[in-house]
């Protein structure tokens, strides 16, 4: 029984999340769209400039050698979590769609578990969640290997949807991991591992072609 209590108070899970903005974020995207307007002779050229900016790689990484087990109610207090923004500037003149990613992803074998959670919210709403037993491993498996062998999985999308951005407009988006706490299960095998991925944000213009 002492021995399960140990296990409830933490487990010794190394979770470092590493900011990084992909390109389009951060700079200005110029482009052009063509529309043909009743005689096709006549061609109107216009042009469109998008300004997304984030301070996500201004932001802390997550980083936690000892992450502790929660019940699933604690989680917006006691999950491990990161805050950023992400804004359409005001010299844009068009809207913009992004997504967030989570990319170079290096966890032990033991962590692909339905235990271990991830949630991305957008404010106080929840606009995307998931668990790392649904991660896919993307090296091959070794007949033998250890219960913690360091793995690679492929990237996981953090967002069910694009999030459209107007001009001017500025959203507060939050990352955060946890481990649930199940007294009924043994979870021992959850402790004693790693996790290591970075954030990303892709984001490209709305064209509208009136």
């Amino acid at each position: 029984m002492e021995q399960k209590q140990k296990k409830s108070n933490y487990a010794k899970v190394i979770v470092l999340v590493i900011s990084l903005v992909v390109l389009g974020v951060s700079a200005s995207y110029a482009f052009f769209y063509t529309t043909i307007k009743g005689d096709t002779s006549t061609t109107t050229i216009q042009a469109g400039k998008l300004t997304i900016e984030t301070n996500l790689d201004s932001k802390n990484a997550i980083s936690n050698e000892h992450l502790n087990f929660i019940k699933e109610t604690e989680k917006e207090s006691k999950a491990d979590k990161i805050s950023f923004t992400v804004s359409n500037k005001s010299d844009s003149n068009v809207s913009g769609k992004y997504n967030v990613f989570l990319k170079e992803i290096n966890l032990t074998k033991n962590l692909y578990s339905s235990y271990f959670k991830w949630e991305l919210l957008r404010g106080r709403t929840v606009i995307g969640s998931g668990n790392f037993s649904d991660a896919t491993r993307s090296d091959a498996e070794i007949s033998g290997e250890d219960e913690r062998v360091s793995t690679t999985a492929n990237d996981i999308k953090l967002t069910t949807d694009e999030i459209i951005l107007n001009p001017n407009m500025t959203d507060t988006l939050t990352f955060r991991m946890y481990l649930v706490n199940d007294d009924a299960v043994n979870q021992i095998s959850l402790t004693e591992g790693s996790f290591t991925g970075k954030l990303f944000i892709q984001a490209v213009p709305i064209s509208n072609n009136n």
